[in-house]
């Protein structure tokens, strides 16, 4: 673990890093040698010199021209945005520095912290939280809803995108787009592998796509449901933490440029479509505040 660690260390020093090796060579090189149960690194401040009381939130580079295509980085930026919370954007392949090998982790001072989940309580806790005048039934409303989201339709919008044919050729080539030519092909199967060996092991690949797409129009049907006639989930003209969760997700289906069944089935969810579209000008307003 230790050598390949090295690896990566001295990959973002070589100057084909530039090139795009670092990205998914050095990744890959990690995913590859990793033992089943690989242990986690140790969380590394990359901001020399922080700002006192500035986040530092550390994510993926644009693709598609679209403002992420991590849901979970979207979550999070949207909510810095949304809370007020000062915080600077570091865009980048920091993921193999990050300890959990995930994006998005921010810094704040010489604290780093991981999960997206995680930092919004941190970030609940010690600087804004956007839910405190929630009733506990509504809170637990947002948590089952969120669980549903990010730990079930989640999956499956990441099987309609990296494993189904048709949205796989719009998004490996663009994903790997940094990577050598003579690379390019062999890192983006060997991604797709991985990914698709992970969607086994978390069941969603073991349906077949008519299974998989009724499971996740159960999920976009209860979204419906519950949002009705509202212009947001919890609070009318609030937006609290589960519009972040269910926007960023819907985001990443509706405006990244590519079709898929799941696509076209969210699309047939009319209140869905105008909420994520809502959402996103509430996000470009605090973009130009």
């Amino acid at each position: 673990m230790e050598v390949v660690q090295s690896v990566l260390e001295a990959a973002s020093a070589h100057p084909l890093a530039a090139a795009g090796v670092t990205v998914a060579g050095a990744a890959f090189l990690y995913w590859l040698t990793s033992p089943s149960t690989p242990s986690r690194k140790k969380a590394t401040p990359l901001v020399k010199d922080p700002k006192p009381g500035v986040v530092y939130l550390f994510q993926f580079p644009p693709s598609f021209k679209t403002r992420n295509v991590s849901p979970f980085c979207l979550k999070l930026e949207m909510y810095l945005r949304i809370s007020g919370i000062p915080h600077e954007v570091v865009r980048g392949d920091h993921y193999f520095k990050s300890a959990t090998l995930k994006l998005p982790f921010i810094q704040i001072g010489d604290k780093v912290i991981n999960d997206s989940g995680l930092i919004i309580s941190y970030l609940k806790k010690n600087f804004k939280d956007i839910d405190a005048h929630l009733t506990a039934e509504q809170k637990s409303i947002s948590v089952a809803f969120t669980r549903l989201v990010e730990e079930h339709l989640y999956f499956g919008s990441v099987y309609f995108r990296w494993i189904y044919e048709q949205s796989a050729k719009v998004w490996l080539p663009e994903a790997f787009r940094g990577v050598p030519f003579l690379l390019r092909g062999f890192i983006s199967r060997m991604a797709q592998k991985g990914v698709k060996r992970d969607l086994w092991g978390q069941g969603i690949a073991r349906f077949t796509d008519e299974e998989k797409l009724e499971l996740m129009t159960s999920d976009l049907e209860a979204l419906s449901t519950f949002l009705g006639k509202k212009k947001n989930f919890i609070v009318e003209g609030e937006v609290h933490e589960l519009d972040i969760v269910v926007y960023s997700l819907l985001a990443n289906i509706l405006f990244v440029p590519m079709s898929s069944p799941l696509k076209e089935r969210l699309n047939g969810y009319k209140n869905l479509v105008d909420f994520a579209e809502a959402m996103d000008k509430v996000l470009n307003a605090k973009k130009n505040e």
